[in-house]
């Protein structure tokens, strides 16, 4: 039994990396039905399911995750963007903090937090949390470094923005902003990211970085 759960689990995962994800919900589900108590193969359901926007069955998913794992950090995450997802930062912010989950500098939470308390216009605690961040590096350094100038376009601290501007490569991180554009957008606060940006180029209508990063939010 435990062989045909991780067979059935380790097919959805080929099939979702290949972008079939009504096929890997199909081999999710088997393996998930396996071996309920499983968290793997639950929280890859989950994603899949919002791939193909089965909201219906996300959303039973969910509440059943929060039953099982009520302290998983992954869990709550998952959940977490799920809401975001939805267009409800508001609460996925609340589950984060209400469910005490690891938000510091190094956790699995941590962009995701980063990012909501964006989204929720919380701009001074973004910047503080990213600020220190920023003390020394991580693997979340590029996450509090947009978090940090993003905050700063609601501050209207041009002078600051262009000398943090000019340390960012759009480029290099170019996947990230457009995950965090895509997110954005699916939370509904989007249109306020590009009303920032918009502000910022009339104030800095030369800077080539704040050109390009305006541009990969005009999604």
């Amino acid at each position: 039994m435990s062989q045909d759960f991780e067979a059935e689990f380790l097919k959805g995962l080929e099939l979702a990396m290949r972008g079939k994800h009504v096929e890997a919900i199909e081999a999710f589900e088997r393996s998930s039905r396996l071996n309920r108590y499983a968290l793997d193969p639950a929280l890859n359901l989950l994603e899949s399911y919002m791939k193909v926007e089965r909201t219906a069955e996300a959303d039973a998913l969910a509440d059943e995750l929060l039953k099982l794992w009520p302290n998983e950090q992954a869990a709550l995450v998952s959940v977490a963007e799920l809401r975001e997802a939805q267009g409800r930062p508001d609460e996925a912010l609340k589950l984060i903090l209400d469910r005490h989950v690891d938000s510091t500098i190094n956790s699995l939470a941590y962009p995701a937090y980063l990012r909501l308390l964006l989204e929720n216009e919380q701009y001074d605690e973004a910047m503080s949390e990213a600020e220190a961040a920023l003390q020394s590096p991580t693997l979340w350094t590029p996450y509090a470094m947009l978090a940090r100038i993003i905050a700063l376009l609601h501050f209207k601290e041009y002078e600051m923005l262009q000398r943090r501007l000019a340390e960012f490569d759009v480029e290099e991180f170019a996947d990230l902003v457009d995950d965090t554009a895509a997110r954005m957008k699916q939370a509904g606060a989007l249109d306020q990211a590009k009303r920032l940006f918009a502000d910022a180029r009339r104030h800095l209508p030369h800077d080539e970085t704040l050109k390009k990063l305006s541009a990969r939010f005009d999604v």
